[in-house]
């Protein structure tokens, strides 16, 4: 069966059967165990049809991506109303992880904005999940467009990062200019400071002068007064 998994056996086992049923494992209670795992595993079939831009973006990839990695078989296909059509079949469990995957929420080309989902009798035909291609020439040209979109999304975001980066290194221009606004003011500022100090310096050095001036000629007088009375 597809989609049986060791995890969701075990999972069936302690949850159900050692859970709600004997410990001893008795015939009756391996029966109920087989019973719920074949109840878990039964394969649904599920058609989905997706809206929103899932055409010439590589959405069909991307589908397929996750069918084949989840162990979904089906098949996925653009219509002609731009729309795309799923067709997935698993087990419940599987199938509901799958569909809440078709919305992708990291693919910035793809934008999904409506799924509609409805079931019908599985034919257990697809081994795989596969893309369904239109004509050649069609599906070139699609392919191309892609890449068209992709380079250009890649431009937009080169774009946008030099513009941020642009940002930054404006904002680290203001602060470095900022910085040495700063250090101008503080060397002016102390250019200022160092020269008052020098001028009061030099006024005091003035009146050092005039004083010790004075004392020369208090000291010549006091001189010329002793020698007059050694004289006499």
């Amino acid at each position: 069966m597809r989609g049986l998994s060791v995890r969701l056996i075990k999972e069936l086992y302690w949850t159900k059967y050692l859970g709600n049923t004997c410990k001893a494992g008795c015939v009756g209670c391996l029966f109920n165990l087989l019973g719920y795992i074949i109840y878990a595993m039964k394969i649904e079939r599920a058609i989905i049809i997706v809206r929103g831009r899932v055409q010439r973006v590589g959405y069909r990839d991307y589908v397929a991506e996750i069918g084949n990695r989840l162990n979904v078989g089906g098949i996925v296909e653009n219509l002609s109303d731009k729309t795309v059509k799923i067709v997935a079949e698993a087990d419940k469990k599987t199938l509901n992880e799958f569909i809440s995957l078709v919305r992708p929420k990291d693919e910035p080309m793809i934008k999904v904005t409506g799924v509609d989902v409805s079931y019908a009798e599985p034919s257990e035909e697809y081994e795989y999940f596969d893309i369904k291609y239109g004509e050649f020439g069609e599906e070139g040209f699609e392919r191309i467009g892609v890449a068209a979109e992709n380079l250009k999304s890649l431009n937009r975001k080169e774009d946008q990062t030099r513009e941020e980066l642009g940002k930054k290194m404006d904002s680290v221009g203001e602060k470095i200019d900022n910085g040495f606004s700063e250090v101008n003011f503080s060397v002016n500022h102390l250019d200022k400071n160092i020269t008052d100090r020098f001028d009061r310096m030099d006024l005091k050095y003035d009146k050092i002068s005039d004083r010790m001036e004075k004392m020369d000629s208090t000291l010549e007088k006091l001189a010329d007064a002793i020698l007059k009375l050694a004289e006499k």
